[in-house]
Order: structure tokens, then sequence, then C-alpha cells
């Protein structure tokens, strides 16, 4: 048994601390045991300025190419379950 999930670099989540909740919840229930995967996802974005795409490192990023501090961020604030495989007993 195990679920997968996609975290942004800028979600806020903390991997570790997600691993140790999910334990805690799925104790007890048919989830108990399943391993978590999280696959962590880099934080992109383009310059309003420029056009240029580059990774985040923030919420506030500058542009590396011109400077510019307008950002569309395109990906990395997700938290998405991507799959959940239960094994038959």
């Amino acid at each position: 048994t195990s679920v997968e999930l996609e975290a942004g670099t800028l979600s806020g989540v903390m991997v570790e601390a997600l691993a140790f909740c999910f334990d805690a919840a799925a104790r007890n229930t048919p989830a108990e045991g399943a391993r978590l995967v999280v696959r962590e996802i880099e934080a992109r974005g383009t310059c309003l300025g420029c056009g240029h795409v580059f990774v985040l490192e923030s919420l506030l990023a500058q542009c590396p190419q011109c400077g510019e501090y307008a950002v569309e961020i395109l990906q990395g604030r997700e938290l998405k379950g991507i799959s959940l495989t239960i094994d038959e007993e």
C-alpha cells in the first residue's frame, strides 16, 4: 500500500513533518503501514519584465536576467495527491 504526493518547494510543506503526521494519522486505519512517497516540485516563475523563466528560491524572487521583482509563479506552490495503491490481502 502506498500514497504518492507532489509538494512544491514553495508550498510550505515540510516533507519530514508530513511523513511523521501521515504515520500518526494512519495508525489503526487501513492505511497503517502504507508507504508515503513525496516528490518535490521545483518552483519556477516567469519574469513579467523580460519573460525569463527561472527557478524560484522564495516567494519574493528577483529575476536573474533583468533584476525585476514582478514574477508570475508557474509551479511550486502545489500539494497534490497523485496516486493511492492498495495491496489486497
